[in-house]
């Protein structure tokens, strides 16, 4: 975890002092470089004005440079939902596909059934309850797994 950055009169007196050290002790005159309480208040604000300018440049460029991973992981997002989107699709379709043979295995059923009652009516002598509980087999499964509720139209 990252820690805020410190304050621009903290990084002011870094500077100082980063300067100090590179040039010896020395100011631009090359004479002997006061101590930072020393400086008066003119040239601390000078340094601590300096040091907010490069901490706000550093801070736009932490910015950009943060933000790439979130674009990338933003962009990815995207792909997988386009894929979940095609996905949503060809299970539509197939959902489309299995409706049709539900229709056409209820038709087909129903079309059983009247075959047996007309069996029935040109054969009473015939027993056919073992084939018409086998044919509510069927319809029991299809009670067991009913079509999904229409989605609601927008």
């Amino acid at each position: 975890m990252s820690r805020p950055p410190p304050p621009p009169h903290e990084l002011a007196q870094l500077a100082y002092a980063a300067y100090g050290a590179a040039t010896g002790g020395r100011n631009f005159r090359g004479d002997p470089m006061p101590d930072w309480d020393d400086l008066g208040h003119a040239i601390q604000h000078a340094w601590i004005a300096a040091a907010g300018a490069v901490q706000r440049a550093h801070l736009d460029v932490v910015l950009v440079v943060d933000l790439d991973p979130i674009h990338r992981q933003l962009e990815r997002i995207e792909r997988v939902q386009s894929q979940l989107v095609r996905k949503a699709g060809l299970i539509m379709g197939k959902q489309e596909d299995l409706d049709a043979i539900v229709t056409r295995i209820d038709t087909a059923v129903a079309g059983i059934r009247q075959d047996i009652a007309d069996l029935k009516a040109d054969h009473p002598e015939v027993d056919f309850s073992a084939l018409e509980e086998r044919v509510a087999g069927l319809e029991s499964l299809d009670a067991e797994n009913p079509a999904p509720a229409s989605p609601p139209q927008e």
